[in-house]
């Protein structure tokens, strides 16, 4: 490859809709990778049990041991290894994983919200491992996520950095099409995959 992959980050709060985006883009010819794969992989590695908060506490265990930026790295060698063109890093969560891709030529940051409520109720509808929780106990996860310390999660640090912002509170054509305006103003290319 002779120029440096496109790379649109996800950031954002849980059940905002980081899932939509990525597929939308998926559908136009971009590799998918997870920051929170491998964490789901080192979890079944050890044989835990996949919740928010294990996967937040392995997360902030690697970056404790290998640097703040240890996902982002571990991603972005993967798109290198592989040879993507475009990719999206899905679940960038702190600031050092912002500033290791913003060290990369054609990076874009997105970031998605949605309001507490709504989020929620997407939540207990994807019904993934380790979502069956309150709202109380969804909220009080999400507040350890949203300001952590320097190398820990810190999603409102991330969603402010970000180059283009996503409140996904309505139907979600209106996400993609808002979604590809602010990609297109970047100059990213879009074109469906076989399209290119």
């Amino acid at each position: 490859m002779d120029e440096a992959p496109w790379v649109v980050g996800l950031t954002g709060t849980n059940g905002s809709g980081k899932g939509t985006v990525a597929a939308a883009l998926i559908d136009r010819g971009f590799a998918y990778r997870s920051l929170s794969d491998i964490l789901r992989d080192e979890l079944e590695a050890r044989g835990l049990r996949e919740t928010v908060d294990a996967l937040a506490d392995l997360g902030n265990e690697l970056r404790e041991k290998e640097g703040g930026d240890v996902l982002a790295r571990r991603v972005y060698e993967s798109i290198l290894k592989q040879g993507d063109p475009r990719a999206v890093a899905d679940s960038i969560r702190s600031v050092p994983e912002v500033e290791y891709f913003r060290g990369k030529d054609r990076f874009i940051l997105v970031a998605v919200d949605a309001p507490v409520d709504l989020r929620y109720k997407r939540v207990q509808e994807r019904n993934r491992p380790g979502d069956r929780v309150s709202l109380d106990q969804f909220i009080s996860q999400e507040d350890r996520q949203l300001r952590g310390e320097e190398r820990e999660h810190n999603l409102l640090a991330c969603i402010d950095a970000a180059d283009i912002l996503l409140i996904n509170a309505d139907r979600e054509s209106d996400l993609i099409e808002e979604l590809l305006r602010g990609l297109g103003e970047w100059g990213l290319p879009l074109e469906p995959a076989g399209e290119e």
